[in-house]
């Protein structure tokens, strides 16, 4: 079923506060469809680890920094929701 809200953000070595923006997006969405789709810029916090135990997240992993603006603009074209929302975690 495709999603109706993809949430996307980037990221990078902010594990406890992507955490806390996605169970906090997680709350506002109970009844919703919805995906995350994260692109990390090569964390080494165990931000990776996590991401790719979660069955709600669409992984995308650059490997190194590349930028907010790239990080976003790949995520949006993966999004697959009705709607799209850009986050900063």
């Amino acid at each position: 079923m495709t999603p109706l809200i993809s949430l996307v953000t980037g990221t990078y070595n902010r594990l406890p506060q992507l955490s806390r923006m996605m169970f906090s997006a997680i709350q506002q969405l109970p009844r919703l469809d919805y995906e995350f789709v994260i692109v990390d810029g090569g964390s080494t916090d165990g931000t990776l680890e996590w991401l790719r135990k979660r069955e709600d997240v669409r992984l995308i992993e650059h490997g190194e920094l590349r930028g907010a603006i790239k990080a976003f603009c790949e995520g949006a074209r993966a999004a697959v929701g009705r709607y799209v929302l850009l986050a900063n975690d």
